[in-house]
């Protein structure tokens, strides 16, 4: 007698792959998702929580775990209404916070990026949305690294404040407005600007990137609404996963209290590499 052979995991992940090809906002049926699909969802939702208390980067790994459970381009739609509700969460306790100046040198800018970044949205292929997804983040993980050099130069100078410049402000928001209209990842470069400022301390961060993002992840829902990518069916998986950003935000109001960030960044900016990289050659 035939034994019955056990699937392999390399094979779910096969199925996986092939099923992901199929999951679009208009066909997106919460009952066809499989167990594994969930587990990725709510953690891609718990790293959206974590990222929006301070913890810049590590959103990034929420975005690429949502996009193995369905297309890049459709990804965008599901993680949106979950990065504004993880914004105004936040806020409840921060909004007092904020440093206005910053935001209104950079929000401007962000703006035309949306706007460009829509166009470039509408007009690039879904097979090359993926490899499109994978570059910008290897420039966010560059980003990263740019932001504690110039960070740690600050530092070191010790000398007389002045704040980011109106050329920072301008260019840091149009490419920031443009990578989170395509792919939800300005949040490095919008790090980056606050940190240019010496004396922006960890809860003004925290404070100052909520509103900041609150008002550009808001002002983006129409154009996604438009472009197809939110439905119904994405709102509804959105609101099953809203336990996993609470307790994301938690979790990282903790760890930015008791460990060190540059620590908790390094692990996760790693994981994104491979992540980019990997996106990149399998567009």
């Amino acid at each position: 007698p035939r034994h019955p052979v056990t699937p392999s995991p390399i094979r779910d992940f096969a199925a996986l792959r092939r099923l992901r090809v199929t999951l679009s906002p208009a066909a997106l049926h919460l009952s066809d998702l499989t167990l594994w699909q969930w587990t990725l969802a709510f953690l891609a939702a718990f790293f959206i929580g974590v990222s929006k208390t301070g913890f810049a980067g590590v959103g990034l790994v929420g975005i690429f775990l949502m996009a193995e459970i369905m297309p890049a381009r459709a990804s965008t739609g599901v993680i949106l209404p979950m990065l504004v509700f993880a914004d105004a969460w936040v806020l409840r306790s921060l909004a007092a916070h904020a440093k206005w100046p910053l935001i209104r040198s950079f929000l401007p800018f962000a703006l035309v990026g949306i706007v460009a970044g829509f166009i470039l949205f509408s007009h690039i292929p879904e097979e090359r949305f993926r490899l499109v997804m994978g570059l910008l983040v290897l420039v966010l993980v560059a980003a990263q690294y740019l932001r504690r050099y110039l960070l740690s130069k600050v530092a070191a100078a010790d000398r007389q404040h002045r704040g980011p410049t109106w050329v920072a402000g301008s260019v840091l928001g149009l490419v920031g407005g443009i990578n989170t209209m395509l792919a939800n990842s300005a949040g490095p470069f919008m790090a980056m600007y606050l940190l240019l400022d010496p004396t922006m301390g960890k809860w003004q961060f925290v404070g100052t990137n909520a509103w900041m993002f609150l008002i550009i992840n808001t002002s983006k829902l129409p154009f996604s609404w438009s472009l197809g990518v939110i439905t119904g069916q994405t709102l509804l998986f959105n609101l099953c996963l809203l336990p996993g950003i609470l307790v994301g935000v938690a979790v990282g109001r903790a760890l930015l209290e008791r460990i060190s960030q540059r620590v908790f960044e390094e692990v996760l900016i790693l994981f994104c590499l491979v992540a980019a990289l990997r996106l990149i050659f399998h567009a």
